[in-house]
């Protein structure tokens, strides 16, 4: 498999193992340090983290929603050597009781192949914008 298709495989299981909650299997996908910037959605800076830490936040916040679901698209990707860029644009869809919070944004991904592995050493989301719906309940 050549290294787009093994990047785009990275990517995509990143957002397959965030919306199944599979954390184990998400933290393999990461370097033991990553830098991480939400800071457009979050206002908070950018910070090296350890993989275990970015994933026991997430693990405490995302589970408390019904489900969530991601789609990816527009995947540019520059690879020079054992580095990687990876550009995608997305959403996902969060369900929580009876309302979904749709949330709009791009994703740059930082990749170092080590062994056969390519694992995000940094990863950048890019706000857009998002809204949300109330659904109702039929009776």
């Amino acid at each position: 498999m050549d290294n787009n298709l093994k990047i785009k495989q990275t990517i995509k299981s990143f957002f397959s193992y965030t919306d199944k909650n599979n954390w184990l299997e998400l933290e393999t996908l990461f370097t033991d340090k990553v830098a991480l910037d939400l800071s457009s959605y979050t206002n908070k800076p950018s910070a090296i983290l350890n993989t275990n830490e970015i994933v026991n936040e997430w693990q405490h916040f995302l589970p408390a929603l019904n489900t969530s679901h991601s789609k990816i698209n527009s995947f540019i990707t520059q690879v020079n050597g054992k580095i990687a860029h990876s550009y995608w644009y997305g959403y996902s869809n969060y369900f929580l009781d009876n309302s979904t919070y749709n949330l709009f944004g791009s994703y740059d991904f930082y990749l170092e192949k080590i062994n056969r592995y390519w694992k995000i050493t940094h990863l950048i989301f890019n706000y857009k914008h998002h809204d949300i719906h109330n659904l109702k309940t039929s009776a």
